[in-house]
């Protein structure tokens, strides 16, 4: 049998960036985690870590009760793993040395995904598609931290308010993704997380 890696759908999306989502088993794995075992494989069989996908896209799910999957534009395997909150999968894309320099079509880093806060439903809403969610547009009377509030989006951020949210923003920061680096907004990752009030990840 002879498959072409790489081979992308309409949105540039591929088998390794749908691997990548891949959530967690409730019954737990091994030491990489059941959900990482098909991304290790498609890495093995030649597809690229970094390729981007194109555009934001949802896919609903096959069967009912099935996962979905959602890609921001120009999102990496590593974006998907971290906006995900799946710690095997990041951990192997770091290991197998995905470029954390990478951004997204947004010019987000992985840890700018991790950062971004989430609809009730626990869904990130700014990360998808071209523009960010319902930000206040900062004037120039404004001050410097009043501006950077304004840029705040909104939503929840439970996400990182517990022991796996910290963990992913603590192995990204570990493997050296650059707190430093402005969206397209803007906004570093460290901003982003002083304007949240996160105390645990400032």
């Amino acid at each position: 049998n002879h498959f072409t890696p790489d081979a992308r759908d309409s949105q540039g999306v591929t088998a390794l960036h749908l691997a990548c989502q891949l959530a967690p088993s409730e019954k737990g794995g091994g030491a990489i985690g059941e959900e990482s075992i098909l991304a290790l494989t498609l890495l093995k069989a030649g597809f690229r870590i970094d390729i981007r996908t194109a555009g934001g896209v949802f896919i609903p799910p096959i069967a009912p009760g099935g996962q979905s999957f959602a890609f921001g534009g120009k999102e990496t395997c590593l974006h998907i793993a971290a906006r995900g909150l799946i710690p095997s999968t990041l951990k192997m894309l770091l290991e197998k040395n995905a470029d954390l320099s990478k951004l997204s079509g947004g010019g987000c880093t992985s840890l700018h995904v991790v950062l971004t806060p989430r609809d009730s439903d626990g869904s990130v809403w700014e990360a998808l598609g071209g523009e960010p969610g319902a930000i206040a547009a900062p004037r120039k009377t404004d001050s410097k931290l009043s501006q950077l509030f304004l840029r705040a989006p909104s939503g929840t951020v439970e996400h990182l308010r517990d022991g796996l949210g910290l963990s992913i923003v603590r192995m990204l920061v570990s493997a050296g993704v650059a707190v430093d680096t402005k969206d397209n907004n803007g906004r570093t990752a460290l901003m982003q997380a002083c304007a949240l009030r996160l105390e645990d990840v400032t």
